[in-house]
């Protein structure tokens, strides 16, 4: 009987596999990746098909002159290093392929947009409807500005892990 059905259940094993790995990266930075925190100038914008979430705009993104890359076309893969700074962390570095990490620092996977860097992996934390409107109430009263702790693994893949507002936290 086996032998009748090993097609059927080859394919299904691989479809499991592939489903599996979607998820893996995300997976693997939740649990095994450096926490860290980022300023954000969050949007509260609404997706038919996921919910409502929380559009993240960090600080590290907006990239000085001095820290600019030379020779990086747009849409090339940048890793941001940063390193530990209160309330949140700083860019020290940008750099086009993944670094050795100094002892403390960490590195975000991003793509270069002319001079600034996009963080499109971390770039949305979403949240139940019944909470949209106490976290608009408190970006709105914190002057929209707020921090997200993220994890991030060695070659910069980061999970958006929650977002803290005015003493209130959101998510994760």
């Amino acid at each position: 009987m086996l032998r009748k059905h090993w097609p059927f259940m080859a394919a299904l094993g691989l479809q499991l596999v592939l489903l599996a790995a979607v998820p893996a990266k995300k997976i693997h930075a939740r649990l095994t990746g450096t926490p860290i925190a980022l300023m954000t100038r969050p949007v509260d914008p609404y997706d038919a098909l996921a919910g409502y979430y929380v559009t993240l705009a960090y600080q590290v993104e907006r990239v000085p002159p001095e820290f600019r890359p030379k020779g990086l076309s747009r849409g090339t893969s940048v890793w941001l290093e940063l390193a530990p700074a209160e309330p949140a962390w700083r860019l020290v570095a940008v750099h086009g392929r993944v670094p050795a990490v100094a002892d403390g620092h960490a590195v975000i996977k991003g793509v270069w947009r002319r001079s600034e860097a996009d963080l499109p992996e971390a770039s949305r934390l979403y949240i139940p409807e019944d909470d949209r409107h106490t976290v608009a109430d408190a970006l709105r009263a914190a002057g929209g500005r707020g921090i997200v702790d993220l994890r991030v693994t060695r070659q910069g893949t980061p999970i958006v892990v929650r977002l803290r507002v005015g003493g209130r936290t959101f998510g994760g």
